[in-house]
């Protein structure tokens, strides 16, 4: 009987999560407050991200932008007493932890309005407007969630009607965090603005949205006593060229683009994530009523995975589609979870803590997943500055430009210096790998894990180090970034490159070189030859990309597969297990169609001038997109390595390759 209670209050807690989601997703509140800054052709200088919850986060979370940086010390101490008609005094108190209280009265409608802010670094410090009004005897007749929707971002308040006797006050407040981490020992700050309501609440809201203009366009001056000013006005910013082709494939892109968003937790899957996981991607939709995949038996165990490259995908998609917010979610996550030395995960638990410091048992480090986490970033930072050059004068910047450069330098103490050494100039896999055995146990192939140095060196791995070299390069002027990135490419070009087969080997040992043909090494490899200005061995790997091509006759789809030849599984034994049949099965045995490979080869069409064959293969994997939005992984699946289920890496490869066909722009910037 237990037992089922345990379940009807599980199911019950999902649907009243999954009721909270689709609210938040779906419905506007009746009432918003738009504020505009001054100068709304540039950035504000300042972001900190506002909830209506001091622990945990609610699904209302946002971002304030701000003129002024309210988390310095002099903020309070020096926040002007005169907001344009609003003329302030301060109220006597006892209480240490109100670091501000004052009475505004504004002199032309007569209205009055308290300021509250209440600085701490203990849960024990705050307490919410209700408690506080309660406790004096006020009945709170209205209680809501309210946007707050700037041109700069949206974020939530509290908003309230109390009433004691013939007086009623409109109430609105939130809580304010200095980075995304929201960790109360660190700061926190909260606004309370409680209004008299003389008559129509309407004049209330309109008192509110004066005052908390002024408060967000109010500059507040560092380095010496603070007087009120607005913003200066700055250089006009540029804007990205329009979207010189509407393709046939927006429909297609858009449902992809909301499916990547749909993965976004918290959601109907994991409507309670943890704290610092929030806004991850989820890297499969999973089918758990009807399992027919080895993913979709593994449900309870990786239903709520978010891999670091999935989610870089998805910043990058976000950012080329022009949604700033939700690649800036992901980012923020990449922030709260990052090591202290630099490192990331190859991916992450969302409904849980592991992998983390305290327990991260068969987790394992890869440096294209942190490679690609990286770019990812720098990629929205040179996308923003070439719509407005002053964004790198802003907080937010600098922010993602030290996260960018923590992951980058963490990367750069695994790369090759000695001389001797085959693998010089190369970074070197990670840490911990997953390696296939048979269990006499239970009689089946399962993973068994290794905690050790990975010593190869992977070319796919390192093309991806060399594109977040070079933009951290661009970005950063760090003679340390050109000095590693132009000896990786001269590692790349006199080790790595095969003659003969026309493209990158696969890999590198210290005793050997790893040269099997792998897809990625030819379709990636040929947009760094493109970018460092080897043309005539990027067009031989484009021919090599062809002996990739397949076609699934089930599926009646054509594409590419991850190799040419070579076994299924490296080691024969294995291979001998899963096709105890046909032992000697290989790669040309597997009409398998790969997204992510064949998108790869799209983008690699796109970069070398050949339009008509992208769109041809973009159009012959659309054939791949499932009702959901989501793009399969693969045409068959092969365990361990392959899936049918549709997959973060398939979708939004396909909304990076159809954005960058529809914008010159964006194909330049991407890989460039």
């Amino acid at each position: 009987m237990s037992y089922k209670i345990f379940r009807l209050i599980l199911a019950l807690t999902l649907l009243l999560g999954g009721l909270i989601w689709v609210k938040h997703r779906y419905f506007e509140p009746d009432f918003s407050i738009k504020i505009h800054f001054k100068d709304s052709s540039i950035q504000a200088p300042y972001q900190f991200i506002a909830d209506t919850s001091l622990y945990p986060f609610s699904s209302y979370e946002g971002k304030m932008a701000a003129s002024s940086n309210f988390f310095s010390e002099k903020f309070i101490s020096y926040f002007p007493s005169v907001l344009g008609d609003w003329v302030g005094k301060d109220i006597e108190h006892q209480y240490a932890d109100i670091k501000l209280f004052r009475l505004y009265h504004h002199q032309k409608t007569n209205d009055d309005l308290w300021l509250m802010m209440v600085y701490g670094a203990h849960e024990s410090q705050f307490h919410s407007a209700e408690v506080c009004y309660m406790s004096d005897g006020w009945d709170v007749a209205v209680r809501d969630i309210k946007k707050v929707m700037t041109d700069q971002g949206t974020f939530p308040i509290r908003y309230m009607i109390a009433q004691k006797g013939n007086n009623m006050h409109l109430v609105a407040y939130w809580y304010l965090w200095g980075n995304p981490r929201r960790r109360i020992q660190e700061g926190t700050l909260l606004f309370r603005i409680s209004i008299e309501l003389r008559d129509q609440e309407e004049r209330g809201q309109k008192a509110l949205i004066d005052f908390m203009t002024r408060l967000m366009n109010v500059v507040m001056e560092e380095e010496k006593p603070i007087v009120p000013a607005l913003v200066q006005t700055i250089p006009q910013k540029t804007t990205l060229p329009p979207v010189q082709v509407t393709s046939s494939f927006s429909r297609a892109k858009e449902k992809a683009l909301n499916w990547i968003l749909n993965q976004k937790v918290p959601n109907t899957i994991v409507p309670f994530p943890e704290m610092d996981r929030r806004y991850f991607l989820l890297s499969y939709e999973l089918n758990s009523k009807n399992p027919k995949t080895q993913n979709d038996k593994s449900y309870p165990y990786i239903y709520s995975r978010a891999a670091i490259y999935d989610n870089a995908l998805g910043v990058i998609a976000f950012t080329q589609a022009h949604r700033y917010t939700e690649a800036e979610n992901v980012m923020d996550a990449f922030e709260r979870v990052v090591g202290e030395d630099g490192s990331l995960w190859f991916s992450y638990n969302t409904h849980n803590e592991w992998p983390s410091e305290s327990d991260h048992s068969e987790a394992t480090l890869r440096t294209g997943a942190s490679s690609w986490g990286g770019y990812a970033i720098t990629y929205y930072l040179r996308q923003k500055l070439l719509e407005d050059p002053s964004f790198t004068h802003t907080k937010s910047f600098k922010r993602y430009e030290s996260l960018a450069r923590k992951i980058l330098d963490r990367l750069l103490q695994e790369q090759i210096v000695d001389e001797k050494d085959p693998r010089f100039g190369f970074i070197t896999g990670g840490q911990g790998r997953h390696e296939l055995v048979f269990d006499e146990k239970s009689r089946k192939v399962i993973e068994k894990f290794k905690d050790e140095k990975i010593t190869w060196a992977s070319i796919e791995h390192n093309l991806d180090a060399y594109f977040l070299l070079k933009n951290m390069e661009i970005l950063t002027h760090d003679p340390r970034y050109k000095k590693a990135k132009d000896l990786l490419k001269e590692a790349l070009l006199s080790k790595a490159w095969n003659e003969k087969e026309g493209q990158f080997n696969r890999g590198v040992r210290k005793e050997e070189i790893d040269s099997a043909m792998a897809l990625d090494c030819a379709s990636w490899g040929i947009l760094f030859l493109l970018s460092i200005g080897e043309k005539e061995k990027a067009r031989q790997a484009m021919n090599a990309m062809e002996r990739y091509f397949i076609q699934d006759p089930i599926r009646g789809v054509w594409g590419y597969r991850p190799y040419y030849a070579g076994f299924i599984y490296d080691e024969m034994s294995i291979n001998k297990l899963f096709y105890p049949h046909w032992p000697q099965k290989s790669w040309s045995d597997i009409p398998m169609v790969w997204s992510e490979g064949s998108l790869g080869v799209a983008m690699a069409y796109l970069k070398m001038g050949e339009k008509e064959k992208a769109k041809s293969i973009l159009e012959e994997i659309s054939k791949m997109q499932m009702p959901s939005g989501g793009f399969q992984y693969a045409t068959q699946e092969i365990p361990f390595q392959f899936s049918p289920s549709p997959s973060m890496a398939g979708t939004a490869w396909f909304a990076m390759v159809a954005l960058a066909l529809e914008n010159e722009t964006l194909l330049k910037l991407f890989w460039d």
